[in-house]
């Protein structure tokens, strides 16, 4: 069920690719977003958390990216990191449960959060546990 370890690390690689590339863009591009608004407090307000989480989705990203040479230790901030986007990709389906609708777009970013990083955790985990 889980691959050889000297398949984790690239898998994270990747990985942390998608909130580094992502935070960047973020963080360049959200007012962009809002702009259109003008000086409303509620857009002024909207800009400034998206700034903030996309802040926070790179910082992971780069977490994710410095730990990826010690995989075959435990790893309390691989798990916490991971555990954080899989409450997030909950936080998602809430969403689209509240609001009765989920673009199809979303369900790709739900299946990593909520399928692939649970497993990548498991297998960090089981990894971890093996003898040297």
């Amino acid at each position: 069920m889980f691959p050889d370890g000297k398949y984790l690390r690239p898998c994270v690689m990747v990985l942390a690719l998608i909130p580094i590339a992502g935070g960047l863009s973020g963080l360049v591009t959200t007012h962009a977003l809002v702009a259109a608004h003008g000086a409303d407090p509620a857009y002024a307000m909207l800009d400034s958390n998206l700034r903030f989480l996309n802040g926070v989705w790179f910082a992971l990203g780069v977490g994710l990216f410095l730990i990826r040479n010690r995989l075959h230790e435990p790893s309390l901030l691989f798990q916490t990191v991971l555990a954080g986007v899989a409450v997030g990709g909950a936080g998602r389906l809430f969403s689209a449960y509240t609001l009765e609708t989920l673009p199809v777009e979303i369900l790709f970013f739900l299946a990593i959060e909520l399928v692939l990083i649970p497993y990548l955790m498991l297998w960090q985990y089981r990894l971890s546990r093996r003898p040297v």
